[in-house]
């Protein structure tokens, strides 16, 4: 005989006497946090209690706070245009040499180590059973005092070195004045005692320069490291970056220590000549030295424009990346272009640079589209 509790009709009542506890129980939570909230606004109304300012939570997060809305006011970003003007006269473009250097990599592994370590087993993975591996790049570190890492890229055929920081002592922070900011004959001299210390060949690069244009902001401070630069050397010709500072070899000088931080730049090579047709419509290179070289634009519609002007240009090459239009490749061409130094400028401009670099090479300034990256299609620019 069946007891009452376990009989199919007090099982069924059972279940809704809990089911009606529980759906009271929500009624009743519902309710007092509703009143909670109308009580408030009822206060305010008859008492003058002021409401609490709103707030905002971080969503989905158990350790958020409350954020004023006040302390994050809306911001407004301000377009900020720079000309560049030139109003003097311009080199016999009929003189001008306007061959064009392909950049040949020289640089190669002996075949012998790409052939040694592929009959390795590294990290439990047997590179025997790959076919025709070569090495496209190395990666070393001096484990020692003041030991550097050191990565070279064949394939790119660059070099670069840089602090171990495991074996460097952290240099105290502190804000730098301008008294201690060595001069520039002095940071040369330091790059070029480190370079010859690390039997790096200066004979294919040109007369070394500080870059000093991060230092020519509006910031209360300076930055801790500064560059020292060495154009490479083509045909006795300097070559430029199109941004307006000299290609080749670069050390980066740290201010507090007065050590090197790290160099880098490219390895041997050898260059193809082409004969390429240059741009002399004065009024195009006006254009680009106005926007401040190849890539850069003006916006339109600017708050805030600043104009500074140029000085006579020289005859220089500049570092062009040409990328193919079928595959990622690209390829390096040295081009004839004109570096005009700045010479007046707005101390107040956010923004300083030293040079603007116009290309003369018609090809290369009618591909240019300065809404346009250089490996995007014209119909990608934003």
């Amino acid at each position: 005989m069946k007891t009452v509790f376990q009989k199919r009709w007090f099982i069924i009542l059972l279940s809704i006497l809990i089911a009606i506890l529980l759906l009271v129980s929500s009624l009743v939570y519902v309710f007092i946090d509703s009143f909670s909230n109308s009580s408030s606004s009822l206060k305010a109304v008859l008492f003058g209690e002021p409401e609490e300012v709103k707030t905002t939570r971080q969503a989905n997060s158990d350790n958020s706070y409350p954020i004023l809305e006040e302390e994050f006011p809306p911001y407004i970003e301000e377009m900020i245009a720079y000309e560049y003007l030139y109003e003097g006269e311009f080199p016999d473009f009929s003189t001008l040499n306007s061959n064009v250097y392909q950049r040949v990599n020289t640089s190669t592994l002996p075949e012998a180590v790409s052939n040694t370590l592929s009959q390795l087993t590294l990290a439990g993975l047997s590179l025997s059973v790959f076919n025709e591996l070569t090495i496209q790049n190395i990666n070393l570190s001096e484990s020692s005092e003041y030991g550097y890492n050191v990565s070279v890229d064949f394939l790119n055929n660059t070099f670069s070195v840089s602090k171990n920081a495991a074996y460097w002592q952290t240099i105290p922070a502190g804000v730098l004045d301008k008294k201690d900011i060595p001069s520039d004959d002095s940071l040369i001299k330091t790059a070029e005692i480190f370079l010859q210390k690390y039997r790096i060949d200066l004979s294919q690069f040109g007369k070394p320069s500080v870059d000093r244009t991060s230092f020519n902001t509006q910031s209360a401070g300076f930055p801790d490291s500064i560059m020292v630069n060495f154009p490479l050397l083509v045909q006795g010709q300097e070559v430029w970056s199109m941004w307006g500072q000299p290609s080749g070899l670069s050390v980066s000088i740290n201010l507090r220590s007065n050590e090197v931080d790290s160099f880098f730049g490219s390895g041997p090579q050898t260059q193809e000549t082409s004969n390429k047709e240059l741009v002399t419509d004065t009024t195009e290179i006006l254009a680009i030295a106005k926007r401040g070289g190849l890539w850069d634009s003006i916006p339109s519609n600017p708050d805030k424009t600043y104009v500074s002007r140029l000085g006579t240009p020289e005859l220089i090459l500049a570092e062009h990346f040409q990328y193919e239009e079928t595959t990622s490749a690209s390829s390096i061409l040295y081009v004839p272009a004109l570096r005009f130094p700045v010479i007046e400028t707005d101390p107040e401009a956010p923004s300083q640079r030293s040079f603007v670099i116009v290309p003369l090479t018609k090809d290369v300034v009618v591909q240019a589209n300065p809404n346009t990256f250089p490996w995007m299609a014209p119909s990608e620019a934003p």
